[in-house]
């Protein structure tokens, strides 16, 4: 006489739904994220108690001395930043270019008004100072 043996259940975990729950997670949390542009140099902004917000565009001038000046990422002098100015608005509309410009608050004035001399000098008018909101102090 044959017995039949009776099968013992195995516990079996099925990965697929937490593999789908946690990647709507992943989803969820990428989309909802903002992502800071973080600028390489250490800046000190000056302060301003009349800041609004601006939305950034690609066209960004930022003054360290007048031997560093950043045009986007491209490195240049004041002697070169006519230059670099004409490259960066090349295949571009000077009505749709709007330039944001930042510098440390002790930057030379003079190194100010020859950038933004720079910036009119190939027709681009709309032009905003980056600063940093008004530090309420007790």
């Amino acid at each position: 006489m044959r017995f039949e043996r009776r099968l013992t259940r195995k516990a079996k975990v099925d990965m697929t739904p937490l593999v789908d729950i946690l990647f709507m997670l992943l989803l969820f949390f990428m989309m909802t994220s903002v992502f800071k542009i973080v600028p390489g140099l250490s800046l000190s902004l000056p302060e301003s108690a009349t800041a609004s917000t601006v939305a950034l565009t690609p066209f960004r001038i930022v003054a360290v001395s007048d031997s560093e000046i950043y045009v986007n990422e491209l490195r240049t002098g004041l002697a070169g930043l006519d230059a670099a100015i004409k490259r960066e608005m090349s295949g571009r509309k000077v009505e749709e270019i709007r330039a944001v410009f930042q510098g440390d608050r002790g930057l030379p004035y003079q190194l100010v008004i020859s950038v933004l001399d720079g910036l009119r000098a190939n027709g681009i008018e709309g032009v905003s100072l980056l600063t940093q909101g008004k530090v309420a102090r007790p």
